[in-house]
């Protein structure tokens, strides 16, 4: 693997099989966890995604740790209480001392007016995600996000097209964050890496739709961090040939723009924080399929 690609996936898939499509059971997606962080790819792994309610059932399947095992890193999807959410998840961390770091929370709010009150809810040292909606313009809460240690969530697809943001909107959330320097993460509809149209969900004669590609969204997150404009921005999202994207050993090049290793690293770590897919092989196996592992 070439180290734009390794540099770029480093940490970058936060694992929620038990969201859909997939919504798988909950020792089954405990059993892929296990597997995924023992796996050739560990090194794209993030967190472990799960809702407050189902604390208590993650806690009942994960299996004795060894010893020297390090502690599952948990993303809490919080509900309309934040507070209460978090309330299970320290009781969680208690009661099961160094199998459980509940390092993030996720929370969806209504609309700019609630946020305040919902970035309030959060304590000190955790980190916090807010799904915002990408129409109409994100910018308002953008900037109520910006210079504070809380973070954007996108949703960037859905089990029907038309959850699936169109590539201006995404163009314009990156362009937006990036100049008000709001790190974000995204969630559903990226299995694959490049744009193309594929089924929405697993089912038999499942509706198709063009879905947004991880690299297309993450290379092009890379650039706005680095001053990319709106217009080229959406060249980048929309590229629908895998053609479009060059992977070398120090630099990544798509449609006339490149970034070198250091431009990358530094992206990922400070804006471009990765995303929530209910497929950790699924992502893998388009790498495989399109020769760049």
């Amino acid at each position: 693997m070439k180290s734009t690609l390794q540099t770029l996936l480093s940490g970058l898939i936060d694992y929620a099989g038990l969201f859909p499509p997939a919504a798988e059971t909950m020792p089954a997606a405990v059993a892929n966890y296990s597997r995924f962080l023992a796996g050739p790819h560990r090194f794209a792994l993030g967190r472990f995604l799960v809702t407050a309610p189902r604390l208590a059932e993650l806690a009942a399947a994960v299996p004795h740790a060894p010893h020297n095992a390090s502690a599952w890193r948990i993303g809490l999807l919080a509900g309309a209480d934040i507070a209460a959410s978090l309330a299970l998840a320290a009781e969680v961390e208690r009661s099961h001392p160094g199998r459980f770091l509940i390092d993030s929370v996720e929370a969806k709010v209504p609309g700019a007016s609630a946020l305040p009150a919902a970035m309030a809810a959060v304590p000190g040292g955790c980190s916090a995600f807010f799904e915002i909606p990408l129409d109409p313009d994100p910018t308002p809460m953008l900037e109520i996000l910006s210079g504070t240690r809380f973070r954007a969530k996108i949703r960037t697809g859905g089990l029907t097209p038309e959850a699936i943001p169109t590539t201006p909107q995404v163009a314009r959330f990156l362009a937006r964050a990036a100049a008000l320097r709001v790190p974000f993460k995204a969630t559903a509809g990226l299995h694959h890496p490049f744009r193309a149209s594929f089924p929405l969900t697993y089912e038999f004669a499942s509706p198709r739709a063009v879905m947004h590609g991880f690299l297309n969204l993450f290379l092009a997150a890379v650039f706005a961090w680095h001053g990319m404009n709106e217009s080229a921005l959406a060249c980048v999202v929309d590229a629908g040939s895998p053609r479009a994207f060059v992977f070398g050993h120090r630099f990544v090049r798509c449609q006339g723009a490149s970034a070198d290793v250091s431009q990358l690293a530094s992206a990922r770590a400070a804006f471009a924080l990765g995303f929530g897919s209910c497929s950790f092989d699924e992502p893998f196996e388009g790498l495989q399929a399109e020769g760049l592992l």
